[in-house]
């Protein structure tokens, strides 16, 4: 009985812990750079799965990958985005929430 118990407590919590990753969907509308792979303009799935860890969907063949990211320590409160530099490489993402992240290898 205890044994069912304690199975039921953890396949909970894992459903639980799920549900707080943090997802934004955006249209890129051209050819970007994110961690040195170059990926096609579309629509991009961004999700941080872990603490550092941003899985990146697109909806175009091959374009998917998974980046590691740092808090940008940016507090301010602002709207889901990106943010590229001038050669269009992905820099920072702004998650539902407020909190950015910077990709780390760019």
């Amino acid at each position: 009985m205890k044994s069912t118990i304690a199975k039921s407590i953890l396949l909970l919590s894992a459903f639980a812990l799920s549900g707080f990753a943090e997802t934004v969907t955006i249209n890129v509308p051209f050819e970007f750079s994110a961690a040195g792979k170059t990926l096609p303009a579309g629509e991009y799935r961004f999700q941080e799965d872990s603490p550092g860890v941003m899985v990146i969907t697109g909806s175009a063949p091959g374009s998917s990958m998974v980046t590691l990211t740092r808090g940008s320590g940016d507090p301010t409160p602002t709207k889901a985005g990106l943010t590229f530099s001038a050669t269009r490489a992905l820099s920072t993402i702004s998650m539902p929430d407020g909190k950015k992240v910077e990709l780390l290898n760019r």
